[in-house]
């Protein structure tokens, strides 16, 4: 994931990181981004997101 996020901010993209679901959809909804990059962990995401 650091590989992409340093290539996309390279590129000019405001990257933002979040650790959990729930701060994921917080800032989705507060920020309205262009597209969203997920690195699930199906282990501890809740299964409609796997």
């Amino acid at each position: 994931m650091e590989v992409a996020r340093s290539h996309l901010r390279d590129l000019g993209h405001e990257i933002r990181t979040v650790e959990t679901v729930a701060e994921a959809l917080a800032q989705a909804r507060a920020w309205d981004p262009d597209a969203i990059l997920l690195d699930l962990d199906c282990r501890t995401s809740p299964a409609s997101m796997c």
